[in-house]
């Protein structure tokens, strides 16, 4: 049987998103091709201060000069690469006619999506979604990063729903402790926070867990102007961003790791849920129904309820290396075991188109 020729096309700014699914399709033994959007914005960029905010109102609008090229030139590339099966990441810009032309070309093209953000929630700007809410209905296939957004896919015209969460790269995420000169395992922190700022509260987890004398480690963007003036919190100033390679070291330096979710985008879970766990780090996880689903609670996660509960749970369980280390090798073996790598998440992907 032929392996089916897949084309990618999203932004492709980071290693997290469509690289991983190209390489997975690739190691699948399909033959895959890019379309790579961030290359017109960032040399719109280049041309001066001006430029770059027109270009940047045009993303949010999602029309414009530099978004019809994309446009045009997402169809020329179709027909270049001629691909069985279409995916587009996150196509906040691409039109419904520039899908039904697309469609044109070959009707027996299969076209689908994939949103990380939610493209339903009330936090966004009503025209920020506007022209991906319009395409829902072009699509053969909609995969769904959480499952709230699947009836409200079908409410926009979508054909086909089918829930994907997200993943981890095992060449990317894994394990990397940090061992002293006798072979003991070293810890720089108790708890971790890797994530962006976001003001839904978090930040008063990070200082509820400072003020109880936890060795608290935090990192990513958008904090350091909530922080560089707080005078508990100003200590982290500036807070860093991790590469990759550098979260691996510091997650595997942690007794455990705090995961919160964005209201932005209505999350039960998210991406740190499989990256954490492959590093063989304990989660301290806030509860919901999706992350029940995901683990075992006090096997192979640790539940809180509210910040008081977090509090009391950080400083039991950074007592107990044994127990953090015992619970972060459960989560690891479950992440491994059920499928929670990029590669498992392709071969469902290709399952279900092949059953549809």
């Amino acid at each position: 049987m032929r392996h089916p020729r897949v084309m990618i096309a999203g932004k492709w700014k980071s290693a997290i998103h469509e690289e991983p699914l190209y390489g997975s399709f690739m190691q699948a033994g399909c033959s895959v091709s890019k379309f790579k959007w961030h290359p017109y914005l960032d040399a719109e960029y280049e041309k001066g201060i001006l430029k770059k905010i027109c270009v940047k109102l045009e993303q949010r609008l999602s029309q414009g000069k530099t978004i019809s090229r994309i446009n045009d030139d997402l169809i020329r590339a179709v027909k270049e690469n001629t691909p069985d099966i279409l995916i587009l990441y996150r196509p906040q810009f691409i039109s419904s006619r520039t899908i039904k032309r697309i469609k044109s070309i070959n009707s027996k093209l299969v076209v689908c999506c994939y949103n990380n953000d939610d493209p339903f929630s009330t936090s966004y700007p009503w025209y920020y979604w506007r022209v991906f809410q319009k395409s829902i209905c072009e699509y053969d296939f909609v995969f769904a990063y959480r499952e709230k957004n699947i009836p409200e896919f079908y409410e926009k015209g979508a054909k086909k729903v089918i829930y994907l969460p997200s993943w981890y790269v095992p060449s990317l995420n894994y394990p990397d402790p940090v061992y002293s000169a006798n072979g003991k395992r070293e810890y720089i922190y108790d708890i971790v926070f890797i994530g962006h700022y976001e003001n839904d509260g978090r930040i008063e987890y990070i200082r509820s867990l400072v003020e109880a004398g936890l060795k608290v480690g935090l990192y990513g963007p958008e904090w350091n102007h909530k922080i560089k003036n707080d005078r508990l919190l100003k200590k982290f100033f500036p807070v860093k961003y991790l590469y990759i390679e550098d979260s691996n070291r510091v997650l595997s330096s942690s007794k455990m790791a705090l995961v919160i979710y964005s209201k932005l985008n209505n999350d039960q879970y998210t991406r740190r849920c499989f990256e954490i766990p492959s590093t063989g780090t304990m989660m301290l996880a806030k509860r919901t129904e999706a992350m029940e689903g995901f683990y075992s609670e006090d096997k192979e996660v640790v539940f809180f309820d509210d910040c008081k509960e977090m509090v009391q749970k950080a400083l039991f369980y950074s007592g107990d290396i044994s127990k953090c280390e015992s619970i972060g090798s459960q989560g690891m073996a479950r992440a491994k075991q059920s499928g929670y790598d990029v590669n498992s998440r392709v071969s469902y992907i290709l399952d279900s188109l092949a059953a549809n």
